[in-house]
Parts: C-alpha cells; sequence; structure tokens
C-alpha cells in the first residue's frame, strides 16, 4: 500500500524554564499512514500528538527524525494537497462563515468563483448551510469547530489532518 504519511525516530524537544531545561516532547516516534486509511493518534495530554502533527506540517521542527508526506519533505506543493484543523483554531469573528471559507479556497489557490461555491458545499457538508452569511461572533463553539472543519476540506485536500475534531462539537 502506498504510504501518505511515513513518519519515522521523529524525536522534538523543547526548552523550559528559565533555565532553558530540555523537555522531551517526542522520542523515537515512527509510523505510517496508507493511503485511503484513517489513523488517529491517541494518548493522555502532553503525550506529543499534537506537537507530531506540526512537525508533520512543516509547523515546527524535529530535533531528528524524518517525515514524508506523499513521499517527499513537506513543501508548499505537499501543503497545498493537505486540510488542517488545528486544535483550537483562532478565526476573526467579524467574517461570515462564508467569508472564512472562501478566505481559506482562496490561500490554497482556488479562483473567486469556484471559492465561492466550495465554500458553500463545504459549510453545507459541515451542517452550517443555513448559516452562510452569519458572522462568526455569533457562532457557538461547535459551529465554530464545523466551520473549521469546512475550511479544512474546502480546496478538496488529499489528505486531511484534525487535531481534536470533536472537540466542542454540538
Amino acid at each position: 500500500m502506498e504510504s501518505v504519511i511515513e513518519i519515522s525516530h521523529l524525536t522534538k524537544y523543547y526548552r523550559s524554564g528559565i533555565r532553558g531545561v530540555l523537555v522531551r516532547a517526542l522520542s523515537d516516534v515512527s509510523f505510517c499512514v496508507g493511503r485511503g486509511e484513517v489513523f488517529g493518534l491517541l494518548g493522555p495530554n502532553g503525550a506529543g500528538k499534537s506537537t507530531a502533527i506540526k512537525i508533520l506540517l512543516g509547523l515546527l521542527r524535529q530535533n531528528s527524525g524524518q517525515c514524508l508526506v506523499f513521499g517527499e519533505k513537506i513543501s508548499a506543493k505537499t501543503k497545498s494537497k493537505i486540510g488542517y484543523l488545528p486544535e483550537a483554531p483562532n478565526f476573526y469573528k467579524f467574517l461570515t462563515a462564508k467569508e472564512l471559507v472562501v478566505f481559506y479556497a482562496r490561500i490554497s489557490g482556488m479562483g473567486a468563483k469556484a471559492a465561492g461555491i466550495a465554500a458553500e458545499k463545504a459549510l453545507e457538508l459541515a451542517g452550517l448551510g443555513d448559516c452562510l452569511n452569519r458572522p462568526l461572533s455569533t457562532f457557538s463553539k461547535g459551529m465554530l469547530q464545523r466551520a473549521g472543519l469546512a475550511q479544512a476540506v474546502v480546496h478538496n485536500p488529499a489528505l486531511v489532518v484534525l487535531d481534536e475534531p470533536n472537540s466542542g462539537l454540538d
């Protein structure tokens, strides 16, 4: 089976406190995710799940080990094929749901007209089809999480990475 994600011997340290003591966040983590698979990282708070995701997406650098997405190191090309919902998305509350999702569609490379159509479809898929023009400031936490799901899938990515996707869902 073709691997979409290959993580091998991933290790990450952070410096903590005034003295800069090294704290190990990840130690020799290895796993593969094949095309079409649904994969979950499970563990207690502080186990390094979000850290591994951020390294995979190129948002953090590892101390050692290797991460490959679609067989290559993370790059602008590979990032364009990924949809990502962070653990705690922080959206501009003055935007409407559609404006938010159109924004993410546009930065994913979609044209204006295609982005508008895709945004409406993604919001419908997320259960927010009747809230397209409502400001995010009026949304519950669960509705904001659904808007986050819509922005993660609006550009029809080959890989969707969700960090704590059920947090706050109604």
